[in-house]
């Protein structure tokens, strides 16, 4: 798989004014991480949401006393960094009958706990979430049961009602894509303002398009209008599961993905490894190490928030195959496409536009972005994520008339030395002379930037670019 980052200035383009890339990704923290600099760490990723517990046990440590200093410190950071938030409203606690949920005294003692965190921090522009993973037995005791969770919906819903009518109140960050339960919350779906899910699974980040369509089939005749929220969602690097590189290549893939998919805001989990047992699955979904060293996930992140910072999602471009994936990212001068696949074997994806000039900036991660005379651009991978420095801009060809540009897409690496095979003479880039020290060091993707500018006689319009149209997924 490949990343390919091909970037036009338009000249006369119209300032966007849909969200953009920062607001749609996010990312999970804990209190502790906050402690560790975590906060300073998520503004270097270009990442403009977090989501934190405020765990009712944590601020009412004697009943009917509430602290919230450690939060007030953590929300000072955030407001510091211009990050937006995202709380959640969670747990039971021991002095009101939990860790059970079901009884009056329970949703009551909760309804007051949401009051006091309203109170304190109503007006600030966090988003807040009910509850996480109610469909889970390990959040919800003694079992799961959606009636219990529409009773605490209930008042919780009418406590916004009454103190912050404004505050945007979202739930019920279910566990999977579980529609029966999502079903049986009818009563209480449309007074939320958005439905949030958590789509973990082993399987490929873009397996959720499809499986999206039965979940908006679902709410289609409950709440159709609510956006969708992935609160979280993430792999782990645990030994034996996916190499660090990897984790890399799905962290991106992960949040673009959810843009392809239609969901409004997508939160990778999480910001730092949760301990350091290599064999441990929950300890290794971090973008940093538990001692705040970045992972390759984290530096990955920070080069595509880089480039993308100020562009909107504009759409999906149809390529030849469903596994080749192109987006268009737009913002006032510029536009911007991210490209991948996701198969096995080398693809070329052929982008018909306006391109008077391609220049080579920075590469994201590293990889090398080679551009001809006819207005093709190749791109090759390495392994090593340092990057080399900002190449030497280079003019490729000075044509008024729209070109297609493309990009070469390597195979996944397929020996045990991970070296792929390039194409034939004749069909994209010819072969390097170095394409076997190359081709060793790939890895299963490899992003890669390339740029280029546009004229007013290039395109005279502020819409999309010249050629294929994006398709909305």
């Amino acid at each position: 798989m490949l990343y390919a980052l091909l970037c036009l200035a338009a000249l006369n383009a119209q300032p966007n004014a849909s969200p953009t890339y920062q607001d749609r990704v996010g990312v999970c923290v804990h209190l502790e991480h906050v402690r560790k600099g975590g906060l300073d760490r998520v503004k270097e990723l270009g990442i403009g949401w977090i989501r934190t517990d405020l765990n009712w046990e944590s601020v009412e440590r004697r009943k009917g006393e509430f602290d919230f200093s450690a939060y007030d410190r953590l929300f000072a950071d955030a407001d510091r960094l211009g990050l937006k938030v995202l709380v959640i409203l969670d747990y039971w606690h021991r002095f009101y009958d939990g860790p059970r949920m079901n009884t009056n005294v329970a949703r009551r003692g909760f309804a007051n706990y949401v009051a006091k965190a309203l109170q304190r921090y109503k007006g600030r522009g966090f988003h807040w979430e009910l509850w996480n993973e109610p469909n889970h037995p390990k959040f919800w005791h003694p079992k799961p049961d959606p009636d219990e969770y529409n009773a605490l919906a209930r008042e919780v819903q009418a406590v916004f009602a009454d103190l912050a009518p404004g505050e945007t109140l979202i739930g019920p960050a279910l566990s999977h894509l579980d529609l029966d339960y999502l079903t049986a919350l009818a009563p209480v779906l449309p007074k939320f303002a958005g439905v949030s899910f958590h789509p973990y699974r082993d399987g490929a980040p873009e397996s959720i398009v499809p499986e999206l369509d039965g979940l908006r089939q679902t709410l289609g005749h409950l709440t159709p209008q609510a956006p969708l929220v992935a609160s979280e969602w993430g792999y782990s690097s645990a030994r034996g599961r996916m190499t660090d590189d990897q984790h890399a290549d799905h962290a991106m893939r992960t949040l673009l993905t959810g843009m392809v998919a239609g969901v409004q805001r997508t939160f990778w989990y999480d910001l730092m490894n949760d301990g350091d047992d290599p064999q441990e699955r929950e300890h290794h979904f971090g973008l940093y190490k538990s001692d705040g060293n970045p992972k390759a996930a984290a530096k990955a992140l920070a080069e595509l928030g880089k480039s993308l910072r100020g562009h909107s999602y504009v759409g999906r471009f149809a390529l030849a195959s469903p596994q080749d994936f192109a987006l268009l990212f737009a913002k006032a001068d510029s536009y911007r496409w991210v490209a991948w696949t996701i198969r096995d074997r080398a693809t070329q994806a052929d982008l018909a536009v306006g391109v008077p000039e391609v220049r080579v900036v920075r590469p994201v991660q590293g990889a090398s972005v080679k551009p001809s005379r006819s207005g093709r651009v190749s791109a090759r991978g390495r392994r090593s994520w340092k990057s080399r420095g900002r190449a030497t801009c280079s003019n490729v060809c000075r044509r008024s008339a729209p070109r297609p540009v493309t990009l070469w897409i390597p195979p996944r690496p397929r020996s045990r030395f991970g070296q792929s095979s390039p194409p034939s003479r004749g069909h994209g880039p010819r072969r390097p002379s170095r394409w076997k020290e190359l081709g060793r060091h790939a890895p299963a993707a490899t992003p890669s930037v390339c740029s280029g500018c546009w004229t007013r006689r290039c395109l005279p319009y502020t819409g999309p670019p010249p050629g294929r149209r994006p398709r909305s997924d």
